[in-house]
């Protein structure tokens, strides 16, 4: 009978580990009230095409050479802000909705080597435009990271492993960019994880 109670509070304990340690990991993923209610990202535009798309915006996308891969446990120091490749943590980020503290930049660099696309917003944007951006990331949010990036000097920018937009102003028009540049990219990095 004691055998039993032991092994029941060791099955009690893992249970309650196990749930800690999800808490833990989505901790850092806000929820949608953190984002002001009543955004809507416009109709689809006319242009899907991204090099079109992101004229019109005023936006501009690039492709870059991969800025180095492996991973590590030092904070690195990209070469572009925000980040599209290079030496990442040992952890991605999970895909999700980020408000405010968001994951380090190494842990986006390394889910965009899994083929995620990650959404960067100034954090100075209204919260309107806020409540826009997380509109248009709910239409088709798998493997999908919306977050906030003080330092970048754009409104808002999207990166995919070596492949970066960037909009020095966010409106309406940047919402075809946007799409245009998730729908090219998104699944493609070099080590697709679904």
């Amino acid at each position: 009978m004691g055998e039993a109670r032991v092994k029941l509070a060791a099955a009690a304990a893992a249970v309650l580990v196990g749930g800690i340690l999800v808490a833990l990991a989505v901790a850092g993923r806000s929820e949608p009230s953190d984002f002001a209610a009543g955004g809507a990202a416009p109709q689809r535009g006319e242009i899907t095409d991204l090099g079109p798309a992101a004229r019109q915006a005023g936006c501009e996308a690039r492709d870059f050479r991969e800025e180095g891969d492996g991973t590590t446990a030092d904070p690195v120091d990209y070469r572009s802000d925000p980040p599209h490749s290079g030496r990442h943590g040992p952890e991605p980020a999970q895909d999700g909705a980020y408000y405010d503290d968001p994951p380090p930049a190494e842990a986006i660099v390394h889910a965009l080597r899994h083929g995620r696309i990650a959404i960067w917003f100034n954090p100075g944007l209204g919260g309107d435009e806020k409540a826009d951006i997380k509109a248009l990331f709910d239409e088709d949010s798998p493997h999908m990271i919306l977050l906030p990036r003080e330092s970048m000097p754009y409104e808002v920018a999207a990166t995919a492993w070596t492949h970066r937009l960037v909009c020095e102003r966010f409106d309406a028009k940047s919402f075809d960019a946007l799409r245009a540049f998730r729908d090219r990219y998104r699944d493609r990095g070099p080590e697709f994880v679904p």
